[in-house]
């Protein structure tokens, strides 16, 4: 019987305690709101951080998938206090887990995350082919299957990319430079 389990969200103790608790058992859930909170911000990611590790923990894929697309959302807004932020904070050590342990899971975020990263620092000038790839990398992550439009030119000679779910994204890639801008729901002009 699914359960859900709600707390006082500043009490640290009480915090950590509740969130070992949700980790490990399949029947208690967050509010969405809970979840919306959790999984979208770096402070949170830090309390459910070393169950990523756990392989006993039965919500591990779900807090690595979480954590994916936490990833994609900063480097889709190119927050880069964040993206560094969560490279010294979580992705060194997950260079190392990894190295050590082959564990599959935690190789797919290390390999997301520097995937987004070369993009996102060393942006090469445009093409439709590197369209597609950077609105599969940030448009959709790894785990939507939102349908991508065919990149177009615009006016201003800059690559446009859509993805196609229920609301329509927009990612606007500069021709020259490479460097990409998300516009959310307003299309360009």
């Amino acid at each position: 019987m699914i359960e859900v389990i709600e707390f006082d969200w500043n009490d640290e103790t009480q915090l950590k305690e509740n969130l070992k608790t949700w980790a490990y058992n399949d029947n208690l859930v967050l509010l969405d709101q809970d979840e919306d909170l959790l999984f979208n911000n770096i402070l949170w990611i830090k309390q459910v951080y070393d169950f990523m590790f756990d392989k006993t923990c039965v919500k591990r894929k779900y807090i690595l998938d979480i954590f994916l697309e936490y990833i994609r959302k900063v480097f889709l807004h190119r927050s880069s206090l964040e993206i560094e932020q969560i490279k010294n904070q979580f992705i060194h050590d997950m260079v190392s887990y990894s190295s050590s342990t082959s564990d599959r899971l935690i190789r797919q975020c290390v390999d997301y995350f520097y995937h987004c990263e070369s993009i996102f620092k060393n942006p090469q000038k445009a093409t439709l082919e590197h369209t597609r790839y950077i609105g599969k990398l940030l448009l959709n992550g790894l785990s939507c299957g939102a349908k991508l439009s065919e990149p177009t030119v615009t006016a201003t000679g800059n690559y446009q990319i859509s993805s196609i779910s229920s609301e329509i994204l927009y990612l606007q890639v500069d021709s020259q430079t490479g460097h990409y801008k998300f516009y959310g729901f307003e299309k360009p002009k």
